[in-house]
């Protein structure tokens, strides 16, 4: 994140998910950017369009900046591709990933590795897109590009899904702490007290772990969260080699037993495409939440030593290479330990009274995700200050940061005690809030730049456009509400 001199008034950005940035109001002259571009959609826009026509303020450190003389400065240079694809990992990389396996087990074998090539390709041609859009525009955050093509209304749509994103990952990674804490302590009641063992055990560690992890954002330099991210991608490396270890060496009474499978068969009076769509509708947007990274993507193009699109496909590919090794192993093996999965995190099928090993996996799960929750914490408590502010200001006082921050934290604890599921939940989030950042969005902008002559003029990018944006509004619309269906 940024700073200036004074620590009150520190510019609220992230390096792991999508960031807003302070824009103010003229007419953007043609320039030339580091992708080798020279745009000129948009150069002359009436006043009237309030947030048509948008420039970023002049900010004197990059995200970077702060990284300089720290550990993983001297390994990986943070303007560097390798920094950037690990940057997106981090955004990738998070416990959330242990629900793929549900999404193998509903959706099927063939259909999640066809999603995943899907996604794939859907990250490749959308962060095309966005790159061209964000050098139409001289930005490198969603806000500042949707008001750029599409005015005010657009822009406050845009604040609205990436908080409504932040917060969800929020209290998924809750979600999380609160499950690993329900397996962990029965292990532990005879070093705890008594009333540590009952039904409230997990929902007083986690009050407790809110209570600790919140004043952690208030202030955190760059270099210590991008540490800490990468000690949290090995620790989620290492439940991946956990999984597909101890199904080729199971132990006797290593998996809880399982009667029935998580999701029963809808009522009979549901119409038969409701019951045939179901299952891919809930799992679909989960492996769409698993490689939406284009949240993220936009601090490459800002973050990237000289960003041409051969730098930033690299990144990508990179990115998307390292995720696809996680999930594919991952998602085959966790569905095949177990007949019928029960729960979205895979952890749970496992008995770590008799399984040291899956006892160690769910600290790091519990690690991992308290890393992320910090992480998260960034992203979405400036969301909601630009939402109750009129998005010209990009410094939140000490006191407003504190409040936001604690509300924010308060709010999540108490949801992710009402989650029923995390996979619903990265399904809910995958359908409503990644369709848009990777499909609707790129899709707008692809048809906005086209209908301007300037970039995304061929046949086929009509076409991809089209197909963008019917794939994003039938996740938003269809797939939001048959995952909320099928999760209850």
């Amino acid at each position: 994140m940024n700073r200036d001199s004074d620590d009150d008034h520190l510019t609220e950005a992230t390096p792991l998910h999508a960031s807003t940035r302070v824009v103010t109001f003229g007419t953007l002259p043609p320039h030339t950017t580091g992708l080798g571009i020279t745009p000129t959609f948009g150069t002359s826009v009436p006043q009237s369009m309030a947030m048509s026509v948008v420039q970023e303020s002049v900010v004197t450190d990059l995200s970077f900046d702060e990284m300089r003389d720290s550990v993983m400065e001297g390994c990986c240079p943070a303007d560097g591709v390798w920094a950037g694809a690990l940057g997106l990992l981090t955004a990738a990389v998070t416990p959330s990933m242990l629900s793929v396996p549900l999404a193998f087990a509903v959706g099927g074998t063939q259909f999640a590795l066809l999603s995943i090539v899907f996604c794939i390709a859907l990250t490749l041609a959308s962060v095309r897109i966005l790159a061209l859009a964000s050098s139409s525009a001289a930005s490198s955050d969603y806000e500042t590009v949707a008001g750029y093509f599409f005015g005010s209304w657009c822009c406050w749509l845009t604040r609205a899904v990436l908080f409504f994103y932040n917060f969800g990952c929020s209290v998924v990674y809750l979600r999380f702490i609160y499950d690993s804490c329900a397996e962990v302590l029965p292990i532990l009641h005879p070093y705890l007290p008594p009333w540590m063992a009952t039904r409230s055990g997990p929902t007083i560690m986690l009050a407790v772990f809110v209570l600790c992890a919140t004043p952690l954002s208030f202030k955190s330099r760059l270099a210590s969260l991008r540490s800490k991210g990468l000690i949290s991608n090995i620790l989620v490396a290492s439940i991946v080699v956990s999984v597909i270890y101890r199904y080729f060496h199971p132990i006797e009474g290593g998996i809880k037993v399982q009667d029935e499978p998580l999701f029963s068969p809808p009522s009979s009076s549901s119409p038969p495409w409701v019951v045939a769509a179901l299952p891919y509708c809930f799992s679909g947007p989960i492996f769409l939440f698993s490689y939406e990274v284009q949240s993220n993507v936009m601090s490459i193009f800002k973050d990237l030593h000289d960003p041409s699109p051969s730098r930033i496909r690299k990144c990508i590919c990179l990115a998307l290479a390292g995720a696809t090794a996680l999930y594919i192993p991952l998602g085959l093996f966790g569905s095949w330990s177990v007949k019928h999965l029960t729960d979205g995190n895979i952890l749970t099928i496992y008995e770590i009274t008799k399984d040291q090993l899956m006892l160690v996996a769910q600290l790091c799960c519990c690690f991992s995700a308290a890393v992320s929750f910090v992480f998260v914490l960034f992203p979405c408590r400036f969301s909601f200050f630009m939402l109750i502010t009129d998005g010209s200001k990009n410094r939140i006082p000490h006191k407003l940061r504190v409040r936001i921050g604690v509300i924010l934290s308060t709010i999540s604890f108490f949801t992710a005690l009402f989650v029923p599921d995390v996979a619903t939940a990265v399904s809910v989030l995958g359908s409503s809030c990644s369709s848009y950042l990777s499909m609707t969005l790129p899709a707008l902008l692809s048809m906005q730049m086209r209908a301007s002559g300037t970039y995304c003029t061929s046949f086929s990018d009509k076409i991809l456009s089209w197909g963008l944006l019917s794939g994003g509004l039938t996740f938003a619309i269809v797939g939001t509400g048959l995952s909320v269906v099928y999760g209850a």
